[in-house]
């Protein structure tokens, strides 16, 4: 007997794709993204920049500060290869940098 259920089996496989099963996870790229973050810069100026949204598999991040979006755009690559690793499909193809 399990203890315990898999996300697939609660919603339903066929819900997993739409509505609710895509809100969770672009909620868990979110969640990973900011352990990323937090592993590639210290904490201080990890916390200035902010995963906004996960929308038609780009990956919003926003900041005040316009020098390390510059600098963050160097590891674009880095992140998406992290992060569509992590979860085995590609759920990031994009990183928009937005300046707040």
């Amino acid at each position: 007997m399990k203890d315990f259920d898999t996300l697939g089996a609660i919603i339903g496989r066929g819900n997993m794709k739409r509505g609710l099963g895509l809100q969770v996870e672009a909620a868990m790229v979110l969640e990973y993204c900011k352990e990323l973050l937090v592993k590639e810069w210290p904490e201080e100026i990890a916390q200035q920049i902010r995963p906004v949204s996960v929308s038609n598999k780009i990956l919003k991040l926003a900041s005040k500060n316009s020098q390390l979006l510059a600098e963050m755009r160097f590891k674009e690559t880095d992140l998406i290869e992290a992060i569509n690793l992590k979860f085995g499909v590609e759920h990031i193809n994009k990183i928009q940098f937005i300046l707040i």
